[in-house]
């Protein structure tokens, strides 16, 4: 298994956090998610292939109904819920013996 922490740096980024927290609301395609944050568009691909490396965000081509100016294929992310709850659940459990060490 890999080290808890990891998870950790990953989502201690604050841009991050609220990609996750967007994506939780609603699975969206970069451009929706970059609109949504009012940030520009390359720092979310930048911060979504973190969280995909990750596994805490997956990913999914998919036909558009009006093509863009870039084609007719989308890709669409989503929040992978059972990854996240895993990593967080792998947090508290570190968080609970630094707790021990200090009393």
């Amino acid at each position: 298994m890999r080290n808890p922490l990891d998870i950790w740096d990953v989502i201690l980024q604050p841009l991050r956090r609220r990609i996750i927290e967007e994506l939780c609301k609603k699975p969206s395609y970069i451009s929706e998610l970059a609109k949504r944050l009012d940030v520009e568009r390359m720092d979310v691909v930048y911060h979504l292939s973190i969280l995909e490396r990750a596994g805490l965000i997956e990913s999914r081509y998919i036909v558009l109904e009006e093509p863009t100016p870039k084609g007719r294929i989308g890709k669409y992310y989503g929040v992978n819920k059972e990854k996240l709850k895993e990593g967080l659940k792998e947090i508290e459990a570190e968080l609970e013996k630094l707790k021990k060490i200090v009393e």
